[in-house]
């Protein structure tokens, strides 16, 4: 990808909401006896950090058209939660997700999905994965940036691929919202990797403020083992980084204001 490399730093207005890591596995266990024993195995190893234990069924609808019939077919969905729910794991017979909101470290992070995979493993309840993929939410919100106002422009924050829309001047006062889709094939990854980013105005709930969501889900799909996810998940942490700094002007990284680490 056409995004230079950048070194590692911690921003004091840190603007990232989420981080997702999902494995999706090759072949689904049907058996609900069985995926609960594995959700409380899973639970028991990770009890201390995710006390909370919840089990919830979702639905899904098929239409066979062809003689019309509707088909409703129940899953189970197993979520360990921390005590203040900034995490989350998600399990299910397809997938399992690390979810937190209160991101700190890559070495945390990846600490916790290493001990997911752990207490899978320990059981031999650890599949060949079809899908491995890391999603970032940022949300830039000017009311939370250093030396910048609610009447500066995006188009003075943000790269101008992103904030196109917001150059030019004779549409820029009339844009109430916009939403873009890109998918790029990653550059030099272990595995042959994508990044689907979405990006556009958003609005905080509670205030209504306009804000800048930059969400960014870089994956691999294929066949592969959990070695190979996890070498493709470090490498999808760089370009991520490169990726997200490539949206910035220098003026909106100032004002996120950064430090070493």
């Amino acid at each position: 990808m056409p995004f230079p490399k950048v070194d590692r730093i911690k921003f004091e207005a840190n603007p990232l909401v989420e981080v997702v890591c999902q494995l999706n596995f090759a072949t689904s266990i049907q058996d609900e006896t069985t995926l609960d024993e594995i959700a409380q195995k899973l639970h028991s190893k990770l009890r201390e950090a995710f006390p909370q234990f919840k089990k919830q069924q979702s639905h899904d609808v098929f239409i066979d058209r062809t003689k019309g019939h509707v088909k409703t077919a129940t899953k189970p969905t197993y979520i360990f939660e921390a005590i203040d729910i900034s995490e989350r794991i998600i399990y299910t017979s397809e997938f399992i997700s690390i979810v937190t909101t209160k991101y700190e470290t890559k070495e945390k992070f990846f600490g916790l999905v290493d001990r997911v995979v752990e207490g899978l493993s320990e059981n031999n309840f650890m599949t060949p994965l079809k899908r491995v993929g890391l999603r970032y939410k940022d949300i830039i919100q000017k009311s939370k940036l250093a030396n910048v106002d609610m009447t500066t422009e995006w188009s003075e924050l943000l790269n101008s691929t992103l904030a196109a829309v917001f150059i030019e001047k004779d549409l820029s006062s009339y844009v109430n919202g916009f939403n873009t889709n890109l998918l790029l094939e990653l550059a030099g990854t272990s595995l042959p990797g994508r990044l689907a980013s979405n990006y556009g105005i958003v609005t905080e709930e509670s205030t209504k403020e306009e804000c800048f969501l930059i969400d960014s889900d870089f994956y691999a799909e294929g066949f592969f083992t959990y070695k190979s996810a996890r070498t493709f998940l470090n490498e999808a942490n760089i370009k991520s980084r490169n990726y997200f700094h490539w949206c910035l002007t220098p003026k909106l990284y100032i004002a996120l204001r950064p430090t070493g680490i």
